[in-house]
């Protein structure tokens, strides 16, 4: 029995990296096997919802792509597993981390521990660590007196300081580059000023 159809009817998270540059895109299906066919369907179609992955996959080959089942999970998991797939590995083909489903389900403890052993074992970086050699300093700026009031090792802290996370990063870069004057009552300038 070959390997796809080992995941015929099996629910689960997956992965489609790119096995020359590492870049993955991260899913979740009721019926993985059916889901690699339909992914392999539009990439090949140049109809992908991913243009970063159809992008790649027109340069690299089809050759350049492994799909890997990183957790067998329960249809009613499947969402809150997912999520926390996206939160540790920041998959750069995925066009957007929401998903279809809810959002109010949360991950039980047992999958935390499962996602911190797999986070060990596979060397997982979260998304910072990765983005170390491209972040950029950061300072905010009171809207209306101009004032100093913070300042950042980088677009990510920046965002939680100001109570968001990770994926508003361009939000304040826009403002950093004069496309915006301001985000979330302050103004944004690149650079790490010492207050």
């Amino acid at each position: 029995m070959d390997y796809l159809n080992s995941l015929k009817g099996r629910s689960g998270i997956y992965e489609i990296k790119n096995i020359i540059t590492g870049d993955v895109y991260i899913g979740s299906s009721k019926d993985m096997a059916a889901r690699w066919r339909r992914h392999k369907r539009d990439l090949r179609a140049g109809k992908h919802h991913s243009r970063y992955l159809n992008r790649a996959w027109a340069k690299y080959g089809e050759d350049a792509f492994k799909f890997t089942v990183l957790d067998f999970v329960s249809i009613e998991r499947l969402h809150s597993e997912e999520m926390w797939y996206f939160l540790y590995n920041f998959p750069t083909y995925n066009m957007s981390f929401e998903t279809d489903r809810p959002l109010n389900t949360s991950a039980t403890p047992e999958t935390k521990a499962k996602i911190s052993a797999a986070i060990r074992r596979l060397g997982i970086k979260p998304p910072e660590s990765t983005w170390k050699p491209r972040q950029k300093s950061v300072s905010a700026y009171d809207k209306l007196s101009g004032e100093l009031v913070a300042t950042f090792d980088s677009l990510a802290s920046a965002c939680r300081w100001a109570g968001r996370d990770h994926t508003y990063v361009s939000t304040i870069s826009k403002c950093c580059n004069g496309i915006n004057k301001t985000a979330w009552g302050y103004k944004w300038k690149w650079g790490k000023t010492s207050i």
